[in-house]
């Protein structure tokens, strides 16, 4: 039990400093780019959320709550998967663990950003 939660921090951290480190700290990150990224794009779809809205300041804690947040799935179904020893077992429990994980945290961070007022005017 102590390694699998080892494991799973150290995967969270290696994860979510990469994506620090390549995404939100990258030097040419436009906020206001016409290009939304894939999460932008779900969340735009899904949960009309406007990022037109966003403050430069507001925009870099999106991103640091989107690398946090697949940080977590990644991290997360890595885990779990590893216990398993077959291969296939491991390919299917992982889309398993992954698609649901990715549809409720992307709708948790959704509705937060619909609470706060940030969607699009009808």
């Amino acid at each position: 039990m102590i390694k699998v939660l080892i494991e799973f921090v150290l995967f969270y951290v290696i994860c979510y400093l990469l994506y620090l480190f390549f995404v939100v700290l990258k030097k040419k990150n436009n906020f206001k780019s016409k290009k939304p990224r894939i999460e932008e794009s779900y969340l735009i779809g899904k949960y009309n959320i406007d990022f037109k809205k966003f403050k430069k300041k507001e925009y870099k804690k999106f991103l640091n709550i989107i690398s946090l947040t697949n940080s977590f799935i990644l991290s997360f179904t890595l885990v779990i998967v590893n216990i398993v020893k077959s291969m296939l077992f491991k390919t299917l429990l992982a889309f398993i663990i992954l698609i649901p994980l990715i549809l409720v945290s992307y709708m948790i961070i959704g509705k937060y950003y619909q609470k706060k007022g940030l969607i699009k005017d009808v």
